[in-house]
């Protein structure tokens, strides 16, 4: 699998050829050569994650890690359309409007979610499923960021009130194939960065410290699926072989998923 990162300028120009206009795309070629493009980051994710052995094939078991992943989006909702105010029809708003808008979703719209979220959160992971699903993948990958500062206007403190939420998070960025894939600040994870992550190269290429998706994290944990998987089923690595890191690393099907570099 290649991890591509686009700058603006690389994102402009390949807009028109993209589905809906938009990144992330993933590039997925099947048995019989076929190409195909896939978009929306939800909807990638839990291809990788059905591909990768990483989500179930009970109905109401994805029911639950499905509404985990919809949880994720509508808690970060009101922050997303605020930091792109454009996207959202809110760009006749002036400075001063969303700086109090931010304030307001930093105070209480997010904290609020975040509650609930605690309320969820047990010993394993977030969806009672045995191995990490698109659900752990999908919140991790926000609430790392937050806590390391990186979501601008929103403050690293919610996460204080929330034991068991930090306790599941710190479970799931150990796990060796995590860990292996995210460049670690040497202060290590949960610390705030010391500077600015590198702009990215030319090539659109990921530079070391910039921040991950859930979506490549998921693409970089699906190249540890077994050599025949089966979508929708649980074929992937064991909880002990995920704990262990002795994962195999088998072709996949999966060839580039594409992100924009200057939104990570």
């Amino acid at each position: 699998m290649e991890d591509v990162r686009h700058s603006r300028e690389a994102f402009a120009a390949l807009k028109a050829s993209l589905p809906n206009g938009q990144l992330p795309v993933l590039t997925l070629t099947g048995e019989d050569g076929k190409v195909e493009k896939i978009a929306q980051s939800s909807a990638i994710l839990r291809l990788i994650c059905s591909l990768g052995g990483l989500h179930p094939s009970e109905p109401a078991a994805a029911a639950r890690v499905d509404a985990l992943v919809a949880m994720e989006a509508d808690t970060l909702a009101a922050y997303r359309a605020v930091k792109y105010p454009g996207r959202y029809g809110l760009g006749g708003l002036d400075a001063a409007a969303l700086d109090a808008a931010m304030t307001a979703v930093s105070a209480t719209v997010v904290p609020t979610h975040l509650a609930n979220l605690e309320k969820l959160v047990g010993d394993g992971w977030l969806a009672g499923t045995e191995k990490p699903s698109a659900a752990d993948f999908a919140w991790a990958s926000s609430l790392r960021e937050l806590r390391v500062g990186a979501m601008v206007g929103l403050d690293p403190a919610i996460l204080e009130p929330l034991p068991r939420t930090r306790a599941w998070l710190d479970r799931f960025l150990a796990l060796p194939a995590v860990q292996a894939y995210y460049v670690v600040e040497p202060a290590g994870f949960g610390a705030a960065p010391a500077a600015a992550a590198p702009a990215p190269a030319a090539s659109g290429r990921r530079q070391p410290g910039s921040p991950r998706s859930p979506t490549a994290a998921a693409a970089a944990a699906e190249k540890h699926k077994p050599a025949k998987t089966h979508a929708g089923t649980y074929g992937g690595p064991s909880s002990d072989e995920w704990a262990s890191g002795k994962l195999g690393r088998p072709s996949g099907a999966l060839d580039v998923v594409e992100t924009p570099s200057y939104l990570s």
